[in-house]
């Protein structure tokens, strides 16, 4: 009968140290989860960054070519002027 009680006494004691072995794997997990996560949302926030500095890029690309655009209209307005005021003279 104590052999039995010796044996629960061990086992229990077994279970108790596999418990606590479980328990600081899991903290440990936590910890290492709250981490990367952390290093997710840093990551998010970096990209979140290069896409508005890609957006602003583009908006200041599209303005130029609008303004060249427009500069070359202007010009060639000025070229059209300038040949019907010759075809007037000829």
């Amino acid at each position: 009968m104590q052999d039995i009680v010796k044996d629960q006494s061990i086992t229990i004691q077994r279970l108790e140290l596999k418990i606590l072995s479980l328990k600081e794997d899991l903290k440990e997990s936590k910890k290492k989860n709250e981490e990367g996560l952390e290093e997710q949302e840093h990551e998010v926030i970096k990209l979140r960054k290069q896409v508005e500095e890609g957006r602003k890029a583009e908006e200041n690309i599209r303005k130029q070519y609008l303004e060249k655009e427009e500069q070359h209209q202007v010009e060639v307005n000025i070229l059209k002027s300038k040949l019907e005021e010759k075809d007037k003279l000829l």
